[in-house]
Formats: C-alpha cells, sequence, structure tokens
C-alpha cells in the first residue's frame, strides 16, 4: 500500500516502489537509489528475517525531495550485524530482486557499494560469481513456484474439468464470462473470429470480440489418433506455451497475459486445445515499422531488443523463434516491445552462451536482410546483448 504524509513525503514498499518507479528514474536518481540502500543494507542489524520469503515486503522507502530513506515494516530486531555467511546470503536474495528490473551495470553498482570496492572489480571476482550463483538459484525458484501456481488451484488460478475439457484460468469474474461464453463448443466460437496470419504447424489464431474488448484465440489441433496416443503421458504443446508464459511473465518479461487453456482428452488421448489471451490492440510487428524509423529510431529500437532478448537469455529462457514478425512494438514513442509466439519457448536451468547466441540468430538474420539494410548495425546489436545477457 501506498501512503502519504503530511510533509509530501511518499511511502512505498521497496517491491512497490521499483515496479511503479525505477524504469522511469533518470540514471543519477537511479545511483543514488542503489547508494541509499547499500548503506541501508550495510547498516541492518535485522538478521533474523534474511531467511524468511518475501523478504523486500518488509522494506519500506520514504521518497522526500529525491531521497531515499529505508526502514524495516517490524518491529523485531536482533542487536547482532550479518556474520559473513549470512551477509553474503542476503546479498544473493537483494541481488536475485535487482536481476528482475535492472541491467548488469546497476547490479553490479549495487555489488561495488556494499563490498566497498574501489576501482576493478577483477579481485572481486570469485565473490560476485558465488553471489551472482546463488541469486539466479533463488530467483529461479521463486519463479517455479509462481509459474507452477498457474496449474493448480489457489487465489490466482482455477483448475477445473468442465464439459469435457480440462480447464486452466486466471481466477477473474471476467475470465469466469469468458470461459461460458466459449463452452461448450470451442470451435463454434473460433469460427466466427477474424483470422490472423502466421506461420504456425498445426496451429491457427483469430481475433475475437467479447463486449467492448478483444481477444487472441490460438487452436492446437489434433493432428490423428496417432499423435493422440503418443502424448498420452506428454504435455500437449498448448499446455507448454501455457507454462512458459506464465514463467515469463514471472520473471517480468513482456508477453500476452494468458486468461484461458482449454484442453480435451479423450482416456488421456490429446485431442483439442485452445489458448485466450489478451489482444494488443494498436501494437504492430516490427517487420512493418522498421522501414518507417529513422536512423536514431532505428538505433533506439535495437538497443531496446538487445535488452529485452538479453534479459529473456539471462534468466535461462529462449523464446526459440525471435523473428521480427514476434515482436510488437507497443508504444511508438517509447519503443516498447512484445514477445508473442511462445510455441518454440523454453525454460532450462542452466542455458548456455551458445545456445542463447543461436536464440537470437532469428533477430539478427532479419536485421541483416537486404530490404533492411542493418548488416553494418549487426555488431552493435550483439554488444548490447552480451551486456544483458552476461
Amino acid at each position: 500500500m501506498i501512503k502519504k504524509s503530511k510533509e509530501k513525503s511518499y511511502f512505498f514498499t521497496i517491491y512497490e516502489f521499483i515496479n511503479s518507479n525505477y524504469e522511469k528514474m533518470l540514471i543519477r536518481h537511479k545511483i543514488e537509489f542503489i547508494k541509499s540502500f547499500a548503506r541501508f543494507f550495510l547498516d541492518s542489524k535485522f538478521t533474523s528475517f534474511i531467511y524468511e520469503k518475501d523478504l523486500l515486503f518488509k522494506i519500506n522507502v520514504e521518497l522526500s525531495k529525491s531521497q531515499f530513506l529505508f526502514s524495516w515494516d517490524t518491529d523485531k530486531n536482533s542487536n547482532r550485524r550479518f556474520r559473513n555467511n549470512e551477509s553474503q546470503y542476503a546479498l544473493a536474495c537483494l541481488y536475485s530482486f535487482f536481476l528482475t528490473f535492472a541491467n548488469r551495470s546497476d547490479c553490479l553498482r549495487f555489488y561495488r557499494e556494499v563490498r566497498r570496492c574501489q576501482g576493478s572489480l577483477k579481485y572481486e571476482r570469485s565473490s560476485l560469481q558465488r553471489i551472482q550463483k546463488v541469486a539466479i538459484q533463488l530467483a529461479t525458484k521463486k519463479w517455479h513456484n509462481r509459474t507452477r501456481l498457474s496449474t493448480r488451484n489457489n487465489s490466482a488460478f482455477v483448475s477445473q474439468k468442465q464439459c469435457g475439457f480440462k480447464i486452466h484460468r486466471v481466477n477473474t469474474h471476467d475470465t469466469e464470462r469468458l470461459l461460458d461464453l466459449l463452452l461448450p463448443n470451442p470451435d463454434q466460437v473460433f469460427s466466427e473470429g477474424v483470422p490472423l496470419s502466421g506461420r504456425g504447424s498445426g496451429c491457427s489464431s483469430v481475433r475475437i470480440v467479447f463486449g467492448s474488448s478483444s481477444y487472441f484465440l490460438k487452436r492446437y489441433d489434433c493432428r490423428g489418433l496417432l499423435f493422440g496416443i503418443k502424448n498420452i503421458f506428454r504435455s500437449s504443446r498448448g499446455m507448454k506455451v501455457w507454462r512458459s508464459s506464465w514463467g515469463f511473465l514471472a520473471r517480468d518479461l513482456p508477453v500476452p497475459k494468458p486468461l484461458i487453456f482449454i484442453e480435451e482428452r479423450h482416456f488421456r488421448v490429446l485431442g483439442r486445445a485452445y489458448i485466450l489471451s489478451e489482444y494488443n490492440t494498436g501494437a504492430e510487428r516490427l517487420m512493418n515499422l522498421w522501414p518507417s524509423f529513422s536512423e536514431n529510431e532505428k538505433d533506439s529500437v535495437l538497443i531496446k531488443s538487445a535488452m529485452l532478448l538479453g534479459r529473456v537469455n539471462r534468466f535461462n529462457c529462449i523464446h526459440g523463434d525471435t523473428n521480427w514478425d514476434n515482436l510488437l512494438i507497443v508504444d511508438k514513442d517509447s519503443f516498447d516491445l512484445l514477445l508473442v509466439d511462445l510455441d518454440c519457448a523454453k525454460i532450462f536451468r542452466r542455458l548456455s552462451a551458445n545456445r542463447a547466441l543461436r536464440d537470437v540468430q532469428h533477430f539478427v538474420r532479419d536485421l541483416c536482410r537486404p530490404q533492411n539494410s542493418g548488416e553494418s548495425k549487426k555488431e552493435f546489436f550483439l554488444a548490447v546483448w552480451r551486456k544483458w545477457f552476461r
């Protein structure tokens, strides 16, 4: 909850503050935020809380006259400072949180402030690598647990059987009404939609309208009895996309939010499957907009694209088909991007540099096409991507 005091100071939890403000902050404000938070960490004596979940919801930020003041949202405290192993673990916890919203430079700046490093970090390399490894493990565990919720009954999702279909959906009244419109015959709703172009094999997609809102509906076709039998004990293609989408969203990666997943099985033999997602009205494909951009705008788009794909690979994910038709520009002023078509997406425990490089080759191939005249910008794109991937 965000509170406002009489002195016009604003209070947030650090989680709320970062999600709503950090990306919009000026660089000098980001540096001040990181330095202030590092000083708070060094002065902290609340060792009893470093092993708790949702640590960052227990830290408050007061913003007053561009100054950042941190405090604990609890009365419990310890009279001792962090021991060395506790300090490194707590630093890894916070570092894992920085991974989702900050670039590598910001993460290293935070590490430098906490460790009070002067000059090069080459003598801190082994310690930094240990903390980064633990941070990735902690973050991956958190992301995995969030993704698992999408296929279970809980406050955020509903898992049910209805009309012979296995259904997973977001737990809202809107999705409940949407499900009632889709069932008992999703094919009828699909046939009434506006077909959308695509190159998928064994699947097709349409835009449908319910009330005043548009939605994206994708159908995975039944490829025959033999295919259904082969997938008796396997997750369907649609289920993999549902999980991958929520896995990307758990990592704060911009993909369309899936609302409903419907799968048909008869005695476990796979039939049709459907995914209903949000439809981003006004978003356009990068391939279509590229010729209209100036040189400076093209550089800005390449930086944004490299940052996004670098974060995807940094979090041990691959998109699998990073061609320009699968990158939508949502805002033409800020060049905000959206990744679509996650049919080939995968999430790994560990992603090698070579596999990550192969993932962006589809983007590089489209960049170097003669009509796009981007051969000279290839190394620039890869240099930015490497900064965000490593």
